[in-house]
């Protein structure tokens, strides 16, 4: 990599395969480089990159950082690692701004902050989801209550409270939360997740690989398999939805309920009128097959602090049902862009499905007004602007 000052660097807890923020800093990153002039620069983990994101990436990408530890002591241990580390990335790209993406991490997020403070010499301009929302809100994350998370959410919310220059939210369900958290408003600011919709046009014309019965139904669901993604509530809605449409169902993803669904897919649960089916991770690409080639996705989370699968989804076109609680009812219009339901419904998430598998025609108008809205709200020349305003006020 040359030596050429950065007007933003960019630190991110994991650039491979699947983590949340990838295609929305992909995609910003070649925006900010290819339409706006800018220098951009992500420095990352040494986990391997995904070959997709390396391919398509027309800025520097720099490994190396320490991430996350199932050990406590190698967590804790990891900040001040990454403060040497990130401090060698900073003198040798001299970038003029510096944000964190940080996404459940503590390692990340104190190493940014003590970094800022101690070694880094400049703001830090801060996008991350706190373990701390779970115990004050009722936020089910993955990992169980005990002293361990106690100690980690105090850390998030420390680092983010007292030490870093500001905050990015990609919803007013976001920035509420960090208001409650006790960040001043005057701190925080609203930029929504971005996408390329050439880059979304590009990948959904390509020929596909899967096929689905023209009588079937098809549901996707691509995440976690975790019980706050709503995977128990997903399986159960479409049980009593199968009872008058004929669906197959696809989970794409691996977590702690990865078993449950698995057996879920062995045994006949309603005769020929629902197929459970578990796909492991998969490249981006034939993720986005899937996507196209689905009737319907569905995003069951207990809460979605923004909802990019979602997003993804719109820009190809389909139609979407998830729950009505977090970001993600901003970005979907409930009766115009998809269905919003009640989380832990299971009656209204299987009417929901039933009501888009038997009418097509509702099905292609919410996509065709989904892939409007994303375009008009959420495609990269939409977004990059608002980014860049925002981290020049607050950094």
């Amino acid at each position: 990599m040359e030596a050429e000052r950065l007007d933003i660097l960019a630190f991110v807890s994991s650039f491979y395969r699947f983590a949340g923020p990838n295609n929305p800093i992909l995609d910003l990153g070649n925006y900010l480089v290819q339409k706006m002039g800018l220098k951009f620069g992500v420095v990352t983990t040494a986990n391997p990159l995904d070959p997709e994101f390396a391919k398509c990436a027309s800025f520097p990408i720099v490994r190396g950082l320490s991430g996350s530890s199932n050990s406590m002591f190698e967590r804790l241990a990891y900040g001040p690692i990454n403060i040497v580390r990130a401090r060698t990335a900073m003198a040798r790209l001299r970038p003029r701004r510096t944000l964190v993406f940080a996404s459940h991490d503590t390692a990340f997020e104190v190493a940014a902050g003590a970094g800022r403070r101690v070694l880094l010499g400049q703001n830090v301009l801060l996008n991350v989801a706190h373990r701390g929302w779970a115990r004050k809100f009722g936020i089910p994350f993955w990992r169980p209550p005990g002293w361990r998370s106690r100690v980690f959410e105090a850390l998030d919310v420390t680092a983010s409270r007292t030490i870093l220059g500001g905050i990015l939210a990609h919803s007013v369900f976001q920035k509420d939360l960090y208001s409650a958290i006790g960040i001043p408003a005057e701190r925080i600011r609203i930029v929504p997740h971005c996408l390329d919709m050439n880059r979304i046009d590009r990948t959904g014309n390509q020929p596909s690989e899967n096929s689905f019965p023209s009588d079937e139904t098809s549901v996707l669901f691509a995440g976690y398999l975790e019980p706050w993604k709503g995977v128990n509530e997903l399986l159960a809605a479409a049980e009593s939805a199968a009872v008058e449409a004929r669906l197959v169902v696809r989970f794409v993803g691996q977590g702690s309920l990865v078993t449950t669904v698995r057996e879920a897919s062995q045994k006949p649960r309603m005769g020929p009128n629902l197929r459970i089916e578990l796909l492991p991770w998969t490249s981006p690409s034939k993720l986005f097959d899937l996507m196209r080639k689905a009737d319907i996705l569905a995003i069951p989370s207990h809460v979605e602090l923004f909802g990019m699968a979602a997003l993804e989804a719109m820009a190809l076109g389909k139609p979407v049902i998830a729950t009505r609680y977090g970001g993600i009812a901003e970005v979907i219009r409930h009766g115009q862009d998809g269905l919003l339901v009640n989380p832990f419904d299971r009656r209204e998430f299987a009417e929901a499905l039933i009501r888009l598998a038997q009418d097509g025609a509702l099905r292609r108008r919410l996509g065709t007004s989904g892939r409007e809205r994303v375009r008009d709200r959420y495609d990269a020349p939409a977004v990059a602007p608002q980014f860049v305003r925002a981290v020049e006020e607050l950094c």
